[in-house]
């Protein structure tokens, strides 16, 4: 992690990786924070280079020669799947999905995790340390592909849901304070309570609105309005190339307008959310 924050995430991204190979293999216990932490890694060289570049990477699959993969072992997708914290293993979704380019996994798990950390309006009884761990891990996400602005803001969600403002013998209490003294993000500015959705709209000609389900199931598509109101703009900024691949990987339609396609993947993302409103032809 020091070597994460003084820049030479090669050499963090190695000692990640030989640490997850090490757990997996000898304790048969997922990795989990390591392969989040090892991902970081790339998306954080990724962001620091230029797009032709990761470009070059990314098609000749030689990002492994700088920042190093984790080795597979028998079974290791069931491995994976005993991850019993939920917050952890929605963070290592985000973050696999980022490395393998996959838009609609990453937005899933993003309002998965935004939707755990909830507002400060939320009850702030944490004891499990879940909101503080999922804004924790959004802002780090946010951090890895260079958007500084919505990484300080999740930061700052992360300290105001700490119980000691970052003074603990519990790392996850520790890593925000760390994180927004290394960035020097400590300033006199307001703190923006809407910050889950603060910068993601510029305005209300950006959103679709999809069709509504029938009502049989709207109150289950809709139950959760943080993942809602996430997965819709999310979806919203998506490029029509984007969302035809999206849909492509999920293995659903992708003929029709630009409209149609946001719709469906939509639904999708909400049927995949937990809400089955069975509208993702």
């Amino acid at each position: 992690i020091v070597k994460f924050y003084l820049g030479d995430v090669p050499a963090a991204a190695k000692i990640f990786a030989e640490a997850a190979e090490t757990c997996e293999t000898r304790f048969s216990t997922p990795a989990s924070e390591e392969r989040i932490w090892r991902d970081a890694c790339e998306l954080k060289y990724l962001s620091s280079i230029s797009k032709e570049r990761k470009r070059e990477l990314k098609e000749t699959h030689r990002i492994s020669a700088i920042i190093p993969t984790i080795k597979s072992i028998d079974d290791s997708d069931k491995l994976l799947g005993t991850e019993s914290r939920k917050v952890v293993r929605v963070t290592r979704d985000l973050f696999s999905s980022s490395c393998d380019s996959d838009m609609s996994g990453e937005l899933l798990a993003r309002a998965k995790l935004r939707s755990i950390g909830g507002t400060e309006k939320s009850p702030k009884m944490d004891r499990k340390m879940w909101k503080l761990t999922s804004w924790f891990y959004l802002g780090l996400h946010y951090d890895s592909l260079g958007c500084f602005e919505e990484s300080k803001k999740c930061m700052k969600m992360a300290l105001k849901f700490g119980p000691s403002t970052g003074k603990s013998d519990d790392i996850i209490h520790t890593l925000p304070l760390l994180h927004m003294t290394v960035r020097d993000w400590f300033d006199d500015d307001d703190f923006d309570e809407d910050v889950v959705f603060g910068d993601e709209m510029n305005s209300e000609e950006d959103a679709f609105s999809p069709a509504p389900p029938d009502q049989a199931v709207a109150g289950m598509a809709y139950a959760d309005p943080l993942i809602e109101r996430s997965i819709k703009e999310g979806v919203s900024k998506m490029k029509l190339r984007e969302l035809k691949e999206a849909l492509r990987l999920r293995e659903k339609t992708t003929t029709g307008s630009k409209e149609q396609l946001q719709e469906r993947l939509f639904y999708s993302l909400m049927d995949d959310a937990g809400f089955a409103s069975g509208f993702a032809p």
